[in-house]
């Protein structure tokens, strides 16, 4: 039975490698051959930029420092700043992907594997593989009463990759031991307190959000309404001749959010409430919500870590279809984000 499991897992692996190979020659060949080019657009270049030189700008505020902070110290053996986080961002790709499998089994961790999103934003030097690691840590230790502990630590580090992670903190109030929620409550307060110590304002992060990125709440319909005729979809993107209107940007992302609201049925049929809030939380958060966010809720709900188990169990044994249709998928978004801009 260990034997399966280890082959299993290596299959899974192997297949994942060969996808990532496949996708940065694809890369290379669409940026003139300069992997650089590619790796340093968008985010990307600004996680780059505070791990060089630290908060430098008033809307770096809007980023969490600990993916900045990896690359940064693994910058210090390798001296190639986009390669440096290139390798942190593929590295904890891998450390995502075993524990996932630990917690929910070969078939989830296949379906996460090779969703779109996932597959290109942890090839490329973002910070979601590194949340999405301790994510499902902390999903892994709530299981374990004994681990509660290392269950809020791990919430903890998520945070401070992710700030918009605290938004699955309640969902950790039906542990027993209610106590350790003190953890990622202590981290809380600390981000405040180096708020405040930075710019003088506890609260800068929803102030940069708002101010540099347009961010605000809203309701659903408020955000289809800005998808529409809001600042972002009012410039031009496009890909070569082809132009993408502003039916584009809100038709991907109801499929998108579509495929996560149908995949918490399982959730709530077989009574996983933890799990079932963590996600809800994660989606209702991305339904409310304008400015740049609603422009990348593809990539942010992957953060609804859970609801790729229901997912696995909807798509039942049509895996093999799934994994065609969604690395198809990744090459198409993958084009996308050198050209114009997906997630």
């Amino acid at each position: 039975m260990m034997l399966r499991k280890e082959k299993g897992i290596l299959r899974l692996l192997s297949l994942f490698t060969a996808s990532k190979l496949a996708l940065i020659l694809f890369l290379a060949a669409i940026s003139g051959w300069s992997l650089e080019t590619a790796f340093m657009k968008w985010d990307a270049s600004r996680y780059i930029n505070i791990a060089l030189h630290g908060y430098s700008s008033p809307d770096d505020y809007a980023f969490a420092p600990l993916f900045p902070l990896i690359i940064k110290l693994v910058n210090t053996t390798i001296g190639i700043p986009w390669l440096s986080a290139a390798l942190v961002s593929n590295a904890f790709s891998y450390v995502a992907l075993l524990i996932f499998y630990r917690l929910y089994g070969e078939k989830t961790t296949l379906i996460l594997a090779f969703f779109p999103t996932f597959l290109i934003y942890t090839l490329l030097p973002y910070s979601e593989p590194v949340t999405i690691s301790f994510l499902a840590l902390a999903l892994y230790f709530s299981r374990k009463k004994e681990n509660n502990v290392a269950s809020m630590l791990s919430l903890s580090m998520a945070i401070l990759s992710s700030y918009a992670t605290a938004i699955v903190f309640p969902a950790f109030f039906m542990l027993k031991r209610k106590k350790y929620l003190l953890i990622p409550l202590i981290t809380g307060i600390a981000i405040l307190i180096f708020f405040q110590m930075e710019t003088g304002d506890p609260f800068y992060y929803f102030y940069a959000e708002g101010k540099y990125w347009g961010s605000d709440l809203t309701s659903p319909w408020g955000q289809i309404q800005w998808i529409l005729h809001g600042w972002f979809t009012s410039q031009y993107w496009g890909v070569g001749p082809i132009t993408l209107p502003p039916a584009y940007w809100l038709v991907r992302n109801i499929l998108f959010e579509a495929f996560f609201i149908f995949s918490l049925i399982p959730l709530v049929t077989r009574k996983m409430k933890l799990e079932l809030v963590f996600s809800l939380l994660v989606i209702a958060q991305l339904l409310c919500i304008k400015g740049t966010p609603a422009i990348s809720v593809p990539r942010l709900l992957l953060k609804a870590l859970p609801a790729f188990y229901g997912s696995s169990i909807l798509i039942g044994s049509k895996v093999r279809v799934y994994v065609s249709v969604s690395l198809a998928a990744s090459f198409l978004v993958a084009l996308l984000h050198v050209f114009s801009f997906f997630a």
